[in-house]
């Protein structure tokens, strides 16, 4: 699994000088499954890998066609700046609701933070609210 997803350019022929006889990956996969996937073997049937690979292509995709950005890091920026300078849910809507007028047709911001925090929570990332103030103002 690990030698799969970085693919045979990440290990080559001679790895300290040991050559390879095609079972690294299967000690690689033995190894992270004891280590890496708290102490148990990685269960494959579940899905949850390929839900969160899923999920990372989805919003991996640039804002609009030939945009640079993607929209997994335009709302990591936005949600960093909202929490480093206490933005209300209400600005952050606002704002996304602006960003929604000047992007071109088709962009892929999501309009509010409502749709921001569903974005997050499909990548399997938690989202933690704490409250501040009685009437939502941090």
């Amino acid at each position: 699994m690990v030698f799969d997803a970085a693919g045979s350019s990440y290990f080559s022929s001679s790895y300290d000088g040991v050559p390879d006889d095609g079972t690294r990956s299967y000690h690689l996969d033995a190894y992270c499954s004891e280590y890496c996937y708290g102490g148990g073997p990685y269960d494959y049937e579940s899905g949850l890998a390929d839900h969160f690979y899923n999920a990372v292509h989805v919003v991996d995709q640039p804002l609009w066609n030939g945009c640079t950005q993607s929209q997994l890091g335009l709302v990591a920026e936005l949600v960093d700046i909202k929490a480093d300078r206490h933005i209300s849910e209400r600005i952050y809507d606002r704002i996304s609701q602006w960003g929604d007028k000047i992007l071109p047709p088709g962009h892929t911001l999501p309009g509010d933070y409502y749709n921001t925090k569903k974005l997050i929570k499909d990548l399997g990332l938690s989202v933690e609210k704490i409250s501040a103030c009685k009437n939502g103002c941090m």
